[in-house]
């Protein structure tokens, strides 16, 4: 945190006020306040380069919608799911307007939907956005590798809750399967 602070001080006196560098330091800060649990100077900081951000890039850049992630990331963690929430369908509908944006974010973005909504108690609502999450992931080349496992065993789970143990020890078991060929191939990749 005091490399972060320090670094932010120096690129403060070197570069223009509303520069990118700026605001991505500001999101670093953000991010760390936030692992350490420090929730108000991780808001003042992400807010601070979601500002910068919009005024350099508009409000629909790739890099407003990574820290409107951040923003409902941490909203979620301080139980204010509707803020949360508010801060996905923003970053959703940026990431899927532009041509640019990996089909991986927009799935996590998705995905991230889901948690909100599964924390919120919107079980069913939570469902669809794993559903289209998996879509996402599923036509990515590596099908979304272990992050389709992570949405298969959102899913399962929720299909247990729901009582649909048919279907969920079937998400269950494709989830495991990946788990367990992404393991295989790591050990091959370090063996060589």
């Amino acid at each position: 945190l005091e490399c972060a602070q320090e670094e932010l001080e120096i690129r403060k006196r070197v570069l223009k006020k509303k520069h990118d560098s700026i605001a991505k330091t500001h999101d670093l800060i953000g991010d760390i306040y936030m692992s350490m649990g420090d929730f108000n100077n991780s808001l003042e900081s992400l807010d601070t380069a979601l500002k910068i951000r919009k005024w350099n890039d508009g409000d629909n850049s790739e890099s407003v919608a990574n820290t409107l992630y951040s923003m409902a990331r941490l909203m979620d963690k301080t139980g204010l799911y509707s803020e949360a929430r508010d801060h996905l369908v923003e970053c959703i509908r940026i990431r899927r307007m532009l041509p640019n944006s990996s089909e991986q974010d927009i799935a996590n973005s998705l995905f991230g939907m889901g948690v909100v909504l599964l924390h919120a108690g919107a079980n069913d609502a939570g469902l669809m956005y794993f559903t289209d999450a998996l879509v996402s992931l599923k036509s990515l080349p590596d099908e979304g590798g272990m992050a389709t496992a992570d949405t298969l065993n959102m899913m399962g789970l929720l299909s247990f809750e729901a009582g649909d143990d048919d279907g969920a020890l079937i998400l269950l078991e494709e989830s495991l399967a990946i788990s367990e060929s992404r393991k295989e191939w790591s050990r091959v990749a370090t063996a060589c």
